[in-house]
């Protein structure tokens, strides 16, 4: 069995899609959009709405020979149907958004006034 685990699939995705906003690199560019087409492409889809819940969503892992999302649940404690919602979903989505979006993550974060945003959480985080 040929799998990915989107364990790191997202992180890569993020780093690509930043190298290539930064660079302008059309290495980076090309891995970037192939990796973006892999994701998109590798998203659950219910097929006839038996499970409508997880369309969109991203398995942890991912078969190539089969082309399915149920792949393998060979990590100890880890099912083929897992869905990583945390750190996989987030990232993916994003960088779906700031590809949409034409923009980076870097470009975002120079419009933001981390001192504001430090102050206005600090009451919710340290009542």
């Amino acid at each position: 069995m040929t799998h990915v685990h989107r364990y790191t699939t997202n992180f890569a995705l993020l780093g690509l899609h930043e190298a290539a906003a930064a660079t302008k690199n059309s290495t980076y560019i090309k891995a970037r959009d192939r990796l973006l087409d892999l994701v998109i492409r590798a998203q659950v889809k219910s097929k006839i709405n038996h499970h409508p819940e997880l369309d969109g969503a991203f398995f942890r892992a991912f078969d190539y020979e089969k082309w399915e999302a149920w792949a393998s649940d060979s990590d100890i404690g880890w099912g083929a149907w897992s869905i990583e919602t945390g750190w996989t979903q987030s990232w993916i989505t994003t960088v779906i958004g700031l590809f949409v979006q034409n923009t980076s993550l870097w470009d975002l974060a120079q419009n933001v006034n981390a001192q504001d945003e430090f102050e206005d959480w600090v009451p919710y985080f340290f009542p």
